[in-house]
């Protein structure tokens, strides 16, 4: 149900970056086979054609089986702040180097 936030992982994948697909996949795939976590930051492409930059923290729930049955988790747009970073991060350099 896209109104909750869940997706196929077909779906999922297909709403990346096409740079991205291939590592975040293999992540998720890891996550799965340990019954674990993972933690990325990737790039998706929203429909109309805009690229943001998110992070993702998930986690796989097992059913009473120990079989996993879903990835619970929370995805956060990071691209205002991860621009801001640089912009200081790009102005600390320039006055450094005008200190120098």
């Amino acid at each position: 149900d896209p109104a909750l936030g869940v997706a196929t992982h077909a779906e999922f994948l297909a709403s990346l970056h096409p740079a991205d697909r291939e590592r975040v996949d293999a992540a998720i795939a890891g996550a799965v086979a340990r019954r674990g976590a993972y933690d990325e930051h990737f790039r998706i492409v929203r429909p109309d054609g805009e690229v943001r930059l998110v992070r993702e923290r998930a986690f796989v729930e097992v059913d009473p089986r120990g079989a996993p049955a879903r990835l619970v988790g929370v995805t956060q747009d990071v691209t205002e702040r991860e621009a801001a970073e640089r912009a200081l991060r790009e102005s600390g350099e320039r006055s450094r180097a005008l200190v120098e």
